[in-house]
């Protein structure tokens, strides 16, 4: 057996992450689920175009960053003319 992504919790200062197919996606998995580059994400992210609620940093595993699973792309394109 082995963990399903699904059955994968973190607890970060008490607070609990469901990773997987839950509401949180690494960046890698976020990139492959919504067809985005990891360099484009990192940028989101730094530009607050994602926001820093939406964004868990994991200092013990390495700084690795969880993404709330939802697209981003809608944010580019506010406030441009059609």
């Amino acid at each position: 057996m082995g963990n399903r992504s699904s059955d994968i919790n973190l607890t970060i200062d008490e607070i609990n992450y469901a990773i997987g197919d839950g509401e949180w996606l690494t960046i890698n998995n976020y990139c492959i689920k919504y067809g985005k580059s990891i360099a484009n994400v990192l940028n989101w992210i730094s530009r607050g175009k994602v926001y820093k609620s939406e964004v868990v940093v994991v200092t013990e595993l390495n700084n690795m960053k969880l993404i709330r699973d939802q697209d981003y792309s809608y944010r580019l394109n506010l406030g441009r003319k059609s």
